[in-house]
């Protein structure tokens, strides 16, 4: 293992977790070092050679039920107390986190990364970790996508270092300890190719910050072959070996070269439907599967019993078209497709509507045609 990790100059790195003392209940204990440095150090000794740095968990924000309060948790020892893990190896760093994506819910099931921090500096978490952990997870949307600041967790990065800025430890790192995107069909998976996408955008992301230290990708295989269960494709090589796109792409940044990923046509969209309905105009609207990559869309519409026309092609990632020019109390369908630089999608499923019948404008003689007593005349009330 050691010759091919010099080969491929691969530097490993030991996780160790109070996972198990976590589950247990009763808080986290960070000054009890001593209960468990022993096994830890036998770990790196077992392994010398191969390992080129240790890391401690040492803090979470969402573990059972109710979320650990950074006042719950003990800091309270004397520096001494973190000296074992000093003696380890000098490149050995205890890493406090790791910070999973959070909110701040009244409930308290969980606390933001950025709040979590906050409280950890308040209660004198300062000087007792030489770098904090958070698993910016951010699926389904990408690391570099701005829109989504309020709670992508890749974005909200740059205010937890600020928490760490303003206590005086600016110039610790954040380590990126879990980063990853789930293909398949599960809640929130992507395609292969935004997979491909995200995680080069979560490497250049990531690259641009000075303060950020290792990203670590989840996970390297898929567990299993059931598209359906989210945690079993996060892989990006699958259960069998074969490659997804994200590792060629992986591979292509890693390297320097910038070979982008392959792009496969989006699917046909769904939930056509009408809205702002008038006599000559319309608005038709649709979706789009939330992990392709679209372009553009083409929209063509057919009186009853006439053949299809193009209304529009249009290079745009909108999911609405303004049908104008339409003929009143006319029965039309509609259709769309996207399509991006790998091809196009097929048709919707067809919607049919019927444009209302065009209201009849008060003749001048009707206007004209006033009682003495200035009221307008019962034909003209009747518009």
């Amino acid at each position: 293992m050691s010759a091919k990790v010099e080969h491929r100059q691969v530097r490993r790195c030991l996780l160790v977790s109070e996972g198990d003392q976590v589950s247990r209940g009763g808080g986290l204990r960070v000054g009890d070092v001593s209960d468990w440095m022993e096994p830890v150090r036998g770990e790196v000794e077992h392994a010398q050679g191969e390992v080129a740095g240790g890391r401690r968990t040492l803090i979470e924000n969402h573990k059972g039920p109710v979320a650990r309060e950074p006042g719950t948790v003990r800091l309270s020892a004397a520096r001494e107390e973190r000296a074992p893990a000093r003696d380890l190896d000098e490149q050995d760093r205890p890493i406090a986190g790791a910070l999973s994506p959070a909110t701040d819910p009244p409930d308290g099931s969980q606390i933001s990364p950025t709040t979590f921090t906050t409280k950890m500096y308040a209660n004198g978490a300062k000087g007792y970790f030489d770098a904090l952990s958070v698993h910016p997870y951010c699926y389904p949307a990408m690391p570099d996508d701005t829109t989504t600041g309020s709670w992508n967790t890749f974005q909200r990065l740059p205010l937890v270092h600020d928490v760490m800025a303003a206590n005086g430890e600016a110039g610790k790192q954040i380590w990126l300890t879990e980063y990853g995107a789930p293909t398949g069909t599960g809640t929130d998976a992507v395609s292969e190719t935004k997979q491909a996408e995200m995680l080069v955008a979560g490497l250049t992301t990531a690259a641009a910050w000075s303060w950020t230290g290792p990203l670590f990708y989840y996970g390297g295989r898929d567990r299993g072959t059931d598209l359906a269960d989210r945690e079993q494709n996060f892989g990006y090589v699958r259960s069998d070996f074969s490659s997804k796109p994200a590792h060629s792409a992986l591979v292509a940044a890693l390297s320097g070269t910038t070979t982008p990923p392959a792009v496969t046509p989006p699917s046909a969209p769904t939930s056509l439907s009408v809205t702002g309905l008038a006599s000559t105009a319309a608005t038709l609207n649709w979706k789009v599967k939330g992990n392709d990559t679209v372009k553009g869309y083409q929209v063509r519409i057919r009186r009853s019993g006439g053949s299809w026309q193009t209304f529009a092609k249009v290079i745009s990632k909108n999911t609405s078209a303004g049908l104008t020019g339409l003929k009143s109390n006319t029965t039309y369908s509609a259709q769309v497709l996207v399509f991006n630089d790998a091809g196009s999608s097929a048709f919707s499923s067809t919607l049919t509507f019927k444009t209302p019948a065009a209201r009849r404008s008060a003749s001048a003689a009707q206007i004209a045609s006033a009682t003495p007593h200035g009221s307008v005349s019962g034909a003209a009330q009747s518009l």
